[in-house]
């Protein structure tokens, strides 16, 4: 994976998804947007599911506590403010976070199969990369 300075295109938008994960509203019902997103993204599990721990939630887990931030920010950040803060907090290098990690953990493990649940129904195998190259089974290239 690039380094994140190299990469924000494509990195703003698994991050405006992954955002909602720590937004005080109802994530079961962001699920399948956030899903999508990821699944589009030329990212694979193993990469999101770093994007996730490493970059987005240390800049989001403010939101996790209410004794922080009182009401909790429910529309998520515009992405200007989003990747400062992730720029600024990510842990590539540096020593996990603990606090809401097992939060983290719970989304995890209920996103990573819808995406690659999404990633199967589009026809496609193989690393993303590989993905984007290829047509879809039943398809020509040309």
């Amino acid at each position: 994976m690039k380094p994140i300075e190299e990469d924000l295109a494509a990195r703003q938008q698994v991050w405006e998804a992954m955002q909602m994960l720590f937004m005080d509203t109802s994530q079961y019902y962001e699920l399948p947007r956030i899903a999508q997103a990821c699944a589009r993204s030329p990212y694979t599990v193993a990469e999101l599911r770093s994007i996730l721990f490493l970059e987005v939630f240390p800049a989001c887990r403010f939101n996790m506590t209410p004794l922080m931030w009182p009401g909790g920010e429910w529309t998520g950040l515009d992405r200007e403010r989003l990747t400062e803060r992730i720029l600024l907090k990510h842990r590539h290098g540096r020593r996990p976070l603990l606090m809401g990690w097992l939060q983290t953990a719970y989304w995890w493990a209920r996103l990573k199969p819808r995406i690659q649940a999404l990633r199967k129904d589009d026809g496609f195998s193989g690393s993303p990369r590989t993905r984007l190259a290829k047509p879809p089974t039943g398809e020509s290239s040309g």
